[in-house]
């Protein structure tokens, strides 16, 4: 997504983050303590594979970004034209649950996870069109998969 960004020359409100520079202090405050606990407990102090940081850092703060990205921030935007905010919340929901049903790490589907992710998904969309800034659902997203991570 941020290839295409830079691709089609778009500003980073074009795809969500309305409010500029706000949007990025916010999200750099929230995110960057995670980052400095996953860099020090799992990279520095080598008491934890380098693999597992990897693994917490992809689904604390690299997935969370790209998938709040596409699916808020494009997709999300993009669907608002052409229907209203709660048809687009619905579809994009039910989108981020969709691609969320393969669990691959247990070799199968998972039906009670497309559930639980579309309503995820509905709440991160809904947070997005009131927030109107994509920060606030990627803070709450990467706050979530933390909380999973850990428990």
């Amino acid at each position: 997504m941020m290839i295409l960004v830079v691709l089609k020359k778009q500003k980073l409100r074009d795809i969500g983050f309305k409010k500029g520079i706000i949007d990025g202090n916010a999200l750099i405050l929230t995110l960057m303590p995670i980052l400095l606990i996953i860099v020090q407990i799992f990279i520095l102090d080598k008491t934890v594979c380098f693999t597992l940081g990897f693994a917490l850092f992809s689904s604390v703060i690299l997935a969370p970004v790209t998938e709040e990205i596409f699916f808020r921030g494009y997709l999300l935007e993009k669907l608002n034209v052409f229907s209203n905010k709660y048809y687009a919340i619905l579809i994009s929901a039910f989108l981020f649950g969709f691609i969320h049903l393969p669990r691959l790490s247990i070799g199968m589907y998972d039906p009670a996870g497309f559930v639980f992710t579309f309503i995820l998904g509905g709440l991160f969309g809904w947070v997005y069109c009131e927030g109107k800034s994509l920060a606030y659902p990627i803070v709450f997203h990467a706050l979530w998969n933390l909380s999973a991570s850990i428990f």
